[in-house]
């Protein structure tokens, strides 16, 4: 670590910038929450971020690391587990019917929301062992932040990563609703390429990235069975 802040101290301006690619939905939810620790550490280095859906390529001039979800081995990219997540369902405690929903099989009663992810309803309700029903997705998004965002809006239930819907929840737009969580097959990695040394900036980046690892994330909430919270009384 010394080596590498001592490399940064005397590197040039352009050096100190960190160039990371990953997903809108993991950005918002999960990365900048915590950016205020890194910039605390590491004041002179300054990080952009890349959002966009393709998977990036690692050339000359483009990212230096990524944090991908997905199954490795990627061609050409050293990965290095981050960490792994959950799939459960959520709506706006306003999503009219949710009162009734009191067990898994109640879900499907729901307009459902979807997305790309590999990894859907029909998966969730075979690991629910709700049997029989007829999976049909009402809205579908080409990302986790717009089904999120759809479910806020009382279209339906969304299927919600246990990693990206936290600030959902401390707010109120969104609640858990009843039936398991539900491992995903696929997991978070760091990954760069492995076949150039990260430079000094981006390696504290990688290092402080990996060392999230070690920090407690915020406990799931309790299925509320579809209750929504009470409201609170007009003050007199």
């Amino acid at each position: 670590m010394d080596n590498v802040l001592g490399s940064l101290k005397h590197s040039r301006d352009e050096d100190a910038v960190v160039r990371v690619t990953t997903v809108h939905s993991l950005t918002y939810a999960w990365l900048l929450p915590r950016m205020s620790g890194f910039t605390a550490l590491h004041p002179r280095v300054r990080i952009h971020v890349d959002t966009e859906m393709a998977l990036t390529r690692f050339d000359e001039g483009g990212p230096d690391l990524g944090i991908r979800y997905g199954q490795p081995p990627w061609p050409g990219l050293s990965a290095q587990p981050l960490m792994d997540d959950a799939l459960f369902p959520v709506a706006s405690p306003r999503l009219a019917g949710i009162e009734h929903v009191r067990e898994a099989a109640d879900v499907a009663k729901l307009p459902l929301i979807g997305d790309l992810s590999r990894q859907g309803w029909q998966d969730w309700f075979r690991s629910a062992d709700v049997r029989g029903v007829r999976v049909e997705e009402r809205y579908s998004f080409s990302d986790t932040t717009g089904a999120l965002m759809a479910a806020v809006q009382g279209l339906g239930a969304a299927l919600a990563r246990e990693k990206i819907v936290t600030p959902y929840f401390a707010d109120g737009r969104l609640i858990r609703l009843a039936g398991p969580i539900v491992p995903t097959r696929a997991s978070y990695f760091v990954v760069h390429p492995s076949h150039r040394r990260l430079r000094p900036a981006a390696r504290l980046f990688c290092d402080w990235l990996l060392a999230q690892r070690d920090r407690p994330d915020p406990p799931v909430p309790a299925a509320t069975q579809g209750v929504a919270p009470p409201r609170r009384k007009a003050s007199q």
